[in-house]
């Protein structure tokens, strides 16, 4: 339905200048309008689900670039000691880098691996919420 109404505009002056504005007012038909009653319990899981869906999980990706950049600057400067250019540092400094290396590399690779699964168990929950949407969905008739 549409509402056509004429009202006065006043300005500064106060004079009224004529408009038309045009309003359209959607009802919605008895076949669209169905209100679906659920049990108590079914709500209560499923906003204790999403409750749980919602909550932060650890940001693991500020981690990692860490470590990895830690093993890049650690193999560039195991190759300057194979370069020669380091000569003179203190016998221990080779080893602590080649150590520093392979752990940065491991534990960087660990990270990578633990924030994958942290993804991908975050998606499965958000899957399951929507499969007991479905679910419930299900149990309605059409």
């Amino acid at each position: 339905m549409a509402d056509k109404m004429t009202e006065p505009l006043k300005n500064e002056t106060n004079t009224t200048l004529p408009f038309t504005r045009e309003r359209s007012i959607i009802l919605p038909s008895p076949e669209l309008e169905n209100f679906i009653a659920i049990r108590r319990l079914d709500m209560e899981r499923i906003k204790r689900d999403l409750e749980q869906a919602k909550q932060k999980k650890p940001k693991l990706e500020l981690v990692y670039p860490f470590l990895f950049g830690m093993t890049i600057t650690c193999g560039v400067s195991i190759a300057t000691f194979y370069a020669g250019t380091q000569s003179n540092l203190p016998s221990w400094v080779y080893p602590l880098f080649y150590l520093l290396f392979v752990f940065s590399l491991a534990i960087g690779i660990i990270f990578v691996k633990l924030d994958e699964n942290l993804k991908r168990n975050e998606k499965s929950e958000i899957d399951d919420i929507i499969d007991n949407l479905k679910k419930l969905e299900e149990t309605f008739p059409k």
